[in-house]
């Protein structure tokens, strides 16, 4: 499926639903094909576009972060791609339970941090934001890189690698980021509270997402 072919569903179901404003996922399977596994490349793929409405959030939201004991599977390539293979965490949701003030931080079998079920992490001391390389296993999430992007633009020297949990202990600010939640500042983690929404660098980084977004917008509607 080619970029052009993906934008041209999303537009059509936008006017059929007449719902401009709206998060959309669009899945890819594999389509019609034999039984077993197949190394052929698959030429009439199976496209499924879900769409609802989408209020985008005027104002950061909090959460809680708890430390997952199921930890985040290895991806089955060198790099995890966003695909159908949900159930490691959907069992971390059975961990956490339905409270929608809390994400659950994977940790990966050898013990560093890792990333959110539905989240990247990211965390500030002395400065600098930490967050987890790739090579842990994580999602390279879209709003991931945006926000490194706009780390380096503010001049924020951005860090990625390995770390144990215990760094966390001396975070001065902890956020997760996707590209719904946009940028959720952590409150509370265990025992430890951090500043939340009143956190200098993530409101910082927040009011110049905000701004960008609004630039977004204000094209958007140039264009209609």
């Amino acid at each position: 499926i080619t970029r052009k072919k993906a934008l041209d569903i999303i537009q059509e179901l936008c006017r059929r639903n007449g719902l401009p404003d709206s998060s959309v996922r669009l899945n890819v399977s594999a389509g019609l094909g034999e039984m077993g596994m197949q190394i052929e490349p698959y030429h009439r793929p199976t496209i499924f576009v879900f769409q609802r409405p989408f209020q985008r959030l005027h104002a950061m939201k909090g959460k809680e972060a708890v430390l997952l004991t199921l930890p985040r599977n290895t991806p089955e390539t060198g790099k995890r791609l966003k695909s159908h293979h949900f159930l490691n965490n959907v069992a971390a949701k059975w961990e956490m339970g339905s409270n929608g003030e809390q994400e659950g931080i994977f940790l990966t079998k050898d013990g560093h941090l890792a990333e959110g079920i539905v989240s990247n992490l990211f965390w500030v001391k002395e400065g600098t934001i930490f967050t987890p390389c790739l090579q842990t296993g994580i999602l390279d999430g879209v709003t991931r890189r945006f926000i490194m992007k706009l780390a380096e633009r503010l001049h924020i020297p951005v860090q990625e690698g390995y770390f144990f949990p215990e760094e966390l202990d001396y975070a001065e600010e902890i956020f997760l980021t996707n590209s719904i939640i946009e940028i959720a500042p952590v409150r509370k983690m265990g025992d430890r509270f951090y500043p939340g929404i009143r956190g200098k660098y993530v409101r910082t980084l927040w009011e110049e997402y905000q701004r960008y977004c609004s630039y977004l917008w204000s094209a958007k509607a140039l264009s209609v």
